[in-house]
């Protein structure tokens, strides 16, 4: 009832979590990173990893978003 109330009635945004590393100190590029149903930002890391080794993506930034009722947003 609450959620209906707050977030329905009154129109209030909710907050989505974020998780994102510490951005180069020279941002080229950001990438965001949205996963799909029954899933976190958790699954974006293994594929973060393998394009920091790249040297094409240096100077980026990599954000990953949960959805709402996944992962860590309500």
């Amino acid at each position: 009832m609450y959620n209906f109330f707050v977030y329905r009635m009154l129109g209030v945004a909710q907050r989505l979590f974020v998780a994102h590393e510490p951005a180069p100190s020279e941002v080229s590029t950001t990438f965001v990173f949205l996963h799909g149903i029954g899933s976190s930002h958790k699954m974006w890391r293994k594929v973060q990893q393998e394009l920091r080794k790249q040297s094409t993506f240096d100077g980026a930034a990599f954000i990953s978003v949960d959805l709402l009722g996944f992962g860590r947003s309500p």
